[in-house]
């Protein structure tokens, strides 16, 4: 017996003891985690996207603001009149400052770009004066005397204003020309259908 008694306490010597706690993770954790983290991870991606399709919305916006701006500052530097036109062109929003005498080409050569994918000009909430064939596409303008005032060619024709949307947004920015003296602001969503 002794014999077997040596053999039993050698051989429990040689196995590890088991504590009652078990370390590392199951399968089913690891998979919970797993799935969360890619839940949190989609959520972050939209917000991600919406974000940057905002951001890109509010730089056309402020180009926008800028050529309009500096259609109304040459025509005070010049003392003559001057026109700001935008147009799409090749799925592009592009604009351009030019006399008033002077018809913007077609070619896209001399046009600015606003440099943004998916922006559009909202072609129902614009008071730009169109010019143009249809059929190639609207040219959509504002033109300031050399006191930088709104010329409005249209009896109590409401002031003009651009107004920009995102094809993968449901927001919108515009620019507003508020007062005859040419007062300009920019604004968005529900406000750029009021005067």
């Amino acid at each position: 017996m002794t014999a077997l008694n040596f053999l039993l306490r050698k051989s429990q010597r040689q196995q590890p003891q088991l504590s009652s706690s078990t370390t590392g993770f199951t399968l089913v954790e690891l998979l919970v985690v797993i799935i969360m983290a890619g839940i949190l991870a989609a959520m972050g991606g939209v917000s991600f996207l919406s974000q940057l399709n905002r951001q890109r919305l509010n730089a056309a916006q402020d180009i926008a603001l800028s050529a309009i701006r500096e259609a109304q500052t040459r025509a005070q530097q010049q003392k003559s009149n001057w026109k700001v036109s935008f147009k799409e062109e090749d799925n592009q929003v592009k604009w351009m400052v030019h006399p008033s005498n002077v018809v913007p080409p077609a070619t896209s050569a001399s046009w600015n770009n606003i440099g943004q994918p998916d922006i559009k000009i909202d072609g129902t909430a614009n008071y730009l004066i169109p010019a143009g064939n249809p059929s190639q596409g609207f040219i959509w303008q504002a033109e300031f005397d050399h006191r930088g005032n709104v010329v409005n060619k249209v009896v109590n024709a409401p002031l003009p204003r651009i107004t920009l949307f995102s094809s993968k947004l449901s927001r919108k920015r515009c620019v507003k020309i508020k007062t005859i003296l040419g007062a300009i602001t920019p604004d968005s969503d529900d406000k750029c259908g009021q005067n």
